[in-house]
């Protein structure tokens, strides 16, 4: 629905970092968004559909989930299967998450330090 706001609220800060600033990350998922519609579709639904793994230290707490993204596509619905980084780093009052989806331990350890060793991804 385009509600960016939203979406970059459940981004990890040091992600939102990366981009510049908040407004900075707004304007790329705008263009992004449209590009993506253009190619891939319209995203319709993402949906959590499953727990791998959750791993704690102290306050710090980091799941492995599943989730699925809809999309249409020219009038079809296709289902695209991603896993994502859950992080509360406030013993689960709030949650951040990352996108694994193309990237490995290493990557995301680069701009997450904290991230549990324990993880399987």
């Amino acid at each position: 629905e385009g509600d960016y706001d939203c979406f970059i609220k459940y981004n990890h800060p040091m992600i939102i970092q990366g981009y510049g600033s908040k407004e900075r990350m707004k304007d790329l998922l705008g263009q992004m968004m449209k590009g993506y519609r253009e190619y891939q579709g319209e995203i319709k639904k993402i949906e959590f559909v499953g727990i791998h793994q959750i791993e704690s230290n102290g306050i710090n707490i980091q799941a492995v989930i599943d989730q699925d993204v809809t999309l249409d596509k020219d009038g079809n619905k296709v289902a695209d299967h991603q896993k994502v980084l859950a992080v509360s780093e406030d013993n689960g009052n709030t949650w951040y998450y990352i996108n694994l989806t193309g990237t490995d331990k290493e990557k995301i350890s680069r701009f997450y330090p904290e991230l549990n060793k324990k993880l399987n991804f």
